[in-house]
């Protein structure tokens, strides 16, 4: 049986794990990858310990003939196959490369009306009397995340990275609308939807403005007791929210349920899967990966590979099990601003990632000394090498491994003139 985990567009051969080699791309597992504590799209075995440690966790192996520098021999009784799917050509996967305009200039095109964006959903949520008054505005920014996002996602998907603890509530409300449209615009959905779904993250978490700030700021583990008030802020939300006939019943809702879970044990009211909307399941995953990968007053934050495996185990009980899978698929494990390691042991910041090839993003390569100015660093399109040794990731690495900031290197792409700039 074919692992579900296996992207589809690779050539693979199935091999009894007894028989890997160094060289090798391990792109699938006769087991889900997050039983594992390798990456969730594969691992190039680089080593004799790496061939060691996957035959501990598989029996049987999917080696991808496209990312080994160590083919397979010719099958016998083993069986070289395509998975369902049409196959992108490489004519195909440049232009649609090219395509879209480099995440740089996307970044100055939005930022400025990011920027606004948290302005703006800062006094929403500060303001009981007047909040309504910037729901026009609130629309018209979803309109325009929602046309970038069609442009370049990685740009919005940069900005959701560069965060304030201070201001936590209000940025997680605009990161929470900006990623449920990238996930949305990944399953497919028709643009109004799309927006629809974007309007309900920037304000699914409205009925915070009636939760004391002592509690919604305290520092360490809530009570019980201040626990229950802060289960409150879902039928505030709600409450709040109904009180503005030109809302979609959908943003209504979605605010009410997007702490209900799929096993009912949920609040406000225990509902079950059956019960709720998708778009109040797909906000449940996507408040749940934003709130993880951010630092809070009572939690710092965790690399995306951790949100994603919190949810990845937790489908089917408390998420969308479909839903959570095509989450993952959409984020992929090295998102725009994770820090990852190459096979040369250099340390790297993923800088964006093309949907049809996410296991080679275009990155930064820092400087090898942590003294050297950052302008020391590379650029380099992990697709589109030049070199006869292709440089490849092997794992990603917490933030903070490497003295150079996210936000260094986001400056320096923010000014890149032309996606000719990252190709090596």
């Amino acid at each position: 049986m074919v692992n579900n985990d296996i992207p589809a567009h690779r050539s693979l051969i199935n091999i009894p794990a007894s028989e890997l080699k160094i060289g090798m791309y391990v792109a699938g597992l006769d087991r889900p990858w997050l039983e594992t504590p390798f990456p969730l799209e594969g691992v190039l075995i680089a080593t004799e310990s790496d061939i060691k440690e996957v035959r501990k966790y598989a029996s049987t192996v999917y080696i991808s003939v496209e990312e080994s520098y160590n083919f397979p021999s010719p099958p016998t009784r083993h069986t070289a196959f395509k998975l369902e799917g049409k196959p992108l050509t490489e004519t195909g996967d440049r232009a649609k490369i090219k395509a879209s305009p480099c995440v740089g200039k996307e970044i100055r095109r939005i930022k400025e009306e990011h920027s606004g964006a948290k302005g703006m959903i800062k006094k929403l949520m500060s303001d009981k009397q007047n909040w309504h008054k910037n729901i026009p505005e609130t629309r018209r920014v979803v309109k325009t995340f929602a046309a970038s996002i069609a442009r370049n996602q990685n740009a919005l998907y940069w900005l959701t990275r560069i965060k304030n603890k201070n201001a936590y509530t209000a940025e997680h409300c605009l990161n929470v609308g900006i990623l449920a449209m990238v996930f949305a615009r990944h399953l497919g959905w028709e643009m109004h939807r799309i927006e629809e779904v974007g309007l309900s993250g920037m304000l699914h978490d409205v009925g915070k403005m009636n939760i004391p700030l002592e509690i919604l700021d305290k520092p360490g583990k809530l009570n019980v007791d201040e626990y229950e008030i802060i289960k409150k802020h879902v039928l505030e939300g709600y409450k709040i929210l109904s009180s503005d006939n030109t809302l979609p019943e959908t943003v209504l809702n979605t605010s009410r349920d997007h702490h209900e879970r799929m096993n009912g044990q949920g609040y406000p009211y225990g509902k079950k899967g059956g019960d709720l909307s998708d778009e109040a399941k797909l906000i449940a995953i996507v408040d749940t990966y934003d709130a993880i990968t951010s630092d809070r007053v009572y939690s710092p934050a965790e690399p995306p590979t951790h949100a994603l495996k919190v949810i990845y185990e937790n489908a089917g009980e408390l998420f969308d099990k479909l839903l959570s899978v095509k989450f993952i698929e959409c984020i992929g494990i090295y998102p725009p601003g994770s820090s990852v390691e190459l096979d040369t042991g250099e340390t790297a910041i993923v800088i964006e990632q093309a949907p049809e090839r996410k296991l080679q993003p275009k990155i930064f390569i820092l400087p090898k000394k942590e003294t050297q100015p950052i302008s020391e660093g590379t650029f380099l399109d992990l697709s589109n090498q030049r070199s006869f040794f292709e440089k490849k990731i092997t794992r990603a690495i917490p933030e903070g491994h490497h003295a150079t900031t996210v936000e260094e290197v986001f400056k320096m792409i923010e000014f890149q003139q032309s996606s000719a700039d990252i190709l090596i």
